[in-house]
């Protein structure tokens, strides 16, 4: 086998530099296409989002989850029978990716994406509750969490126009390197 040494002479920088540029850009083009063809066929802007912490993870199957953590349910009287039938029954982990589509018909059960005033990334966290008054509110809890949010005080949940959207699919483990980088960055 025989191995190459570059020597500084038989590099072209200029080319390389360009090269690198051009790949960057289309790797950027590609990024905004595909995410506004989602924000268009989906109608959630964003049409995902990485799920930073680990409040919806369960650490085993449903059945060896639920006894552990009925308390947090029974209470909006949601029992061991409701909850299998939801949709996501056996949550999600951080670092994984979830697509949201813009959805009308929220109900108890869904896990729903919405922006909150005291974080600089949505929340990602499972209906139990709705109440409408002059406009609906989503009373939501992260399935690892003991108690409900309450992110807007003074409300009965989240209010309907925060809501970006629900949860329709979720890609596991792909969401790290943007974990990564808002983390160096400073943004969570």
């Amino acid at each position: 086998m025989e191995w190459k040494i570059w020597k500084r002479e038989n590099i072209n920088w200029r080319r390389e530099v360009k090269e690198y540029a051009e790949a960057i850009i289309v790797a950027l083009v590609i990024y905004f296409a595909f995410k506004y063809i989602l924000v268009f066929a989906l109608g959630a802007n964003p049409p995902f989002a990485v799920v930073v912490s680990g409040s919806m993870h369960h650490s085993e199957d449903f059945d060896s989850w639920w006894p552990s953590n009925y308390k947090g349910y029974e209470v909006y009287k949601i029992d061991e029978e409701i909850f299998s039938n939801f949709s996501l029954k056996n949550g999600f982990s951080r670092g994984d990716i979830v697509i949201i589509k813009k959805e009308e018909n929220i109900k108890v059960g869904d896990v729903i994406v919405f922006n909150t005033p005291s974080l600089s990334v949505p929340v990602v966290h499972r209906v139990v509750r709705i109440k409408e008054d002059d406009q609906k509110y989503y009373l939501t809890k992260g399935d690892n969490n003991g108690f409900a949010d309450t992110y807007y005080w003074g409300k009965e949940g989240t209010p309907e126009d925060k809501v970006i959207g629900k949860v329709v699919m979720v890609i596991p483990k792909v969401g790290y390197p943007s974990i990564w980088l808002k983390q160096l960055l400073g943004m969570i």
